[in-house]
């Protein structure tokens, strides 16, 4: 982008406005490169859709519509952001590094501790350690704070 040297295609990624509705036929732009919404030869399929869509958002309660202050009014009972619970971490006899969050639906990520570039993992499942290596692990929930970060030394 810099360089000036992206074509239109390419330059899409870099819009810093977009329409408030798209419509894409993705069978024949699977990329979704070519906005059909102002083709008045889908409005009677854009109308259809509108309708279903609307229809499915009255079925349930719909956050994304609430004032923001509403919605942290009713997320966080305090006012006050919460914060991700650190992670915690056992070993089992075999070896293998266990990590949990008490906080529901969070993330958690760790990576080698000595290296700053080195890119952070997500940690789904039990995971063998480098011996004598020091690990950073942290924890992050959606709309909470950041656990702190963690540092384990694997001996």
């Amino acid at each position: 982008k810099a360089a000036d040297r992206l074509n239109d295609t390419q330059m899409l990624w870099f819009r810093t406005e977009k329409p408030p509705h798209e419509f894409f036929d993705t069978e024949n732009d699977p990329h979704e490169i070519n906005d059909l919404s102002s083709n008045p030869d889908y409005s009677a399929e854009k109308e259809k859709l509108a309708k279903a869509l609307e229809h499915w958002l009255s079925s349930f309660e719909d956050l994304n519509r609430m004032p923001e202050t509403e919605l942290i009014k009713k997320i966080w009972k305090t006012g006050k952001q919460p914060k991700t619970s650190n992670p915690q971490i056992s070993v089992t006899p075999e070896g293998e590094t266990i990590v949990y969050c008490q906080t529901n639906g969070a993330t958690i990520g760790y990576k080698l501790a000595r290296k700053k570039e080195e890119p952070w993992k997500i940690y789904s499942e039990k995971i063998q350690m480098q011996a004598d290596s020091t690990y950073a692990i942290l924890a992050h929930r959606i709309g909470y704070l950041p656990s702190d970060e963690i540092i384990y030394v694997n001996k």
